[in-house]
């Protein structure tokens, strides 16, 4: 199994984009004052439904852990990005919706990312961004083919991103 990970061809070309992805897209982010987890948050939010969402749904949609996703609210709460309140209905549950700087700042990097990345992408036909859309969605499907004790939770979850976080007030 080892050899099929880090020796095929497959694991390797895997490995070898997601580092070049990940480098690019973190000096993106340090350019902005984003941290990797900040931001996968900040992104999750900005495509939220009207009224935000869970902070607890927003961490599971990011990929992040429950504690993680509280720190970050913090500082990006202190930052100006994002609204905590309690749920009238629920007080136990905390809702996070973006502020217009939250919006500006995810569509500012957002775009930047994409104007980034074009070029990589362009060398696909669109026949071939879907095909390979589709199998490496199909690859990070954590429930398919594993079971319980050997899941491991991919993140960040993907999904259509092109919702609110194209105009500043995100509506």
């Amino acid at each position: 199994m080892d050899e099929l990970v880090t020796q095929r061809p497959l694991g390797r070309l895997v490995a070898m984009l997601a580092r070049e992805f990940t480098a690019r897209t973190v000096t993106v982010l340090q350019r902005h004052g984003f941290t990797e987890a900040g931001w996968w948050l900040l992104s999750e939010l900005a495509t939220a439904p009207p009224g935000g969402l869970p902070l607890g749904e927003a961490a599971r949609r990011a990929g992040l852990g429950a504690s993680t996703a509280t720190a970050l609210s913090d500082r990006l709460a202190e930052q100006g990005l994002l609204l905590r309140q309690r749920c009238p209905g629920n007080r136990r549950l905390v809702i996070a919706e973006l502020t217009d700087a939250g919006y500006r700042g995810v569509a500012t990097v957002r775009a930047e990312l994409n104007g980034l990345f074009a070029d990589t992408y362009e060398r696909l036909s669109s026949t071939e961004r879907d095909s390979l859309t589709r199998l490496l969605t199909r690859l990070l499907d954590a429930d398919a083919g594993t079971s319980s004790s050997e899941h491991v939770p991919l993140k960040p979850v993907l999904r259509n991103t092109t919702g609110r976080g194209t105009s500043p007030s995100g509506r």
